[in-house]
């Protein structure tokens, strides 16, 4: 199966959005006079979160079921998704240690935030999908066996226990929120959060033929129902406010509804791109971000952290906000030149390094699944 470049374009898309939501806030945030202009641009940057965690679905089953199915050995996927899960944590840890750097953050929430018991500053897509990657890993036969159904069940239970622990009247907190939404600390939660990855893995599902189109549109059209009671019943400016500013930090149906029919849109729109053009703009593009976006997304919001906030004349702070999200488009597509240059002239000394990190993550990688078979008391099966 070829690489699906509208994919690729629409994680670009969705990392463009996620950092120039992050630019606003460190350049416009402290700006009273920009306030006013948050609503119409959180409703693109708020599509960015949903859409990642869609897009972590298409790759679940494209990159990792639809290759198990095919033979390949279940140890070797799970060195994999280990390995991916331990950049993603060590990638929000940097961007966490970032802010403590520059005072962003204080000691006692630099530890919190490393530890998911509290927010930290940015990176929040790293921090979402480190705990996605382990719970993918650590129920990979169940997902290998029976794909987005057994991610519908684990939602359906997310939500089961996200107003079960509403209606308890439960005290929350960060974790407790992240993990379930209860309460307003953390969106979107974890468990009900895996209604996104289960609509992504039945578009994948439908890619790599396991399953037919009608299930990811009746999710869809479930999704537009949702959208469409709440703008019919409700006045539809406030439904709208709502939905994109305060309906994720509730983790309720409508932001969920929000971000699968906006990443619906975006997927069809670039898909016929694709098919009308077949190699859009091969170096500069969205696919081309969209290929790199830890790079994109990490050494972006190390920046951003070690920037001091921007507390100058307010039109200047969107400029530097939109300059901030160029340049680093511009790095980004050309990272390889760059990159080569600078090992060139430092004596290869990036490319030691790079080499160093994979075989510390593979020595990591290789350690906890021996801790892993070990405490299961036998050995890991090949399949």
């Amino acid at each position: 199966m070829t690489r699906l470049g509208f994919v690729d374009s629409a994680r670009g898309m969705a990392v463009v959005l996620a950092m120039l939501a992050h630019a606003l806030s460190q350049f416009t945030g402290g700006i009273p006079e920009f306030w006013r202009i948050q609503e119409p641009a959180l409703l693109f940057t708020r599509t960015a979160t949903p859409t990642f965690m869609i897009l972590f679905g298409i790759m679940i089953e494209v990159v990792y079921l639809r290759k198990l199915r095919e033979g390949v050995a279940q140890i070797d996927m799970k060195r994999r998704l280990l390995g991916r899960l331990i950049t993603c944590y060590l990638l929000f840890c940097a961007i966490t240690l970032a802010a403590f750097l520059t005072e962003k953050l204080t000691p006692g929430e630099t530890v919190l935030a490393v530890l998911y018991l509290d927010g930290g500053r940015f990176g929040v897509i790293l921090k979402i999908y480190a705990m996605l990657f382990a719970i993918i890993l650590v129920t990979l036969s169940f997902a290998e066996r029976f794909g987005s159904l057994f991610y519908v069940v684990v939602a359906l239970y997310g939500w089961a226990l996200k107003y079960a622990l509403v209606a308890s009247d439960l005290p929350s907190n960060h974790f407790i929120s992240f993990i379930s939404g209860h309460g307003n600390g953390f969106g979107p939660a974890i468990l009900v959060g895996m209604t996104l990855v289960a609509f992504g893995t039945m578009i994948g599902e439908a890619f790599t033929g396991r399953r037919h189109w009608i299930y990811p549109l009746a999710v869809l059209t479930i999704a537009l129902a949702i959208i469409l009671s709440g703008v019919i019943t409700q006045d539809p400016v406030d439904f709208i406010r709502y939905t994109i500013k305060g309906a994720r930090w509730a983790n309720e149906p409508a932001y969920f509804a929000y971000g699968i029919v906006a990443c619906s849109v975006s997927l069809a729109f670039l898909a016929l791109i694709w098919g009308w053009r077949k190699r859009p703009a091969s170096r500069v593009s969205f696919s081309s971000l969209g290929r790199d976006t830890l790079f994109f997304y990490g050494f972006g919001n190390i920046a951003i952290n070690l920037l001091p906030v921007y507390e100058g004349p307010g039109w200047q702070g969107l400029f530097y906000a939109v300059a901030f999200v160029l340049a680093l488009c511009l790095i980004t597509l050309a990272k390889a030149p760059i990159c080569a240059r600078i090992n060139t002239h430092a004596f290869g000394l990036l490319q030691r390094l790079d080499e160093l990190y994979n075989d510390l993550n593979k020595a990591l990688v290789g350690g906890i699944l021996s801790i892993s078979e070990q405490v299961r008391g036998g050995a890991l099966p090949n399949r």
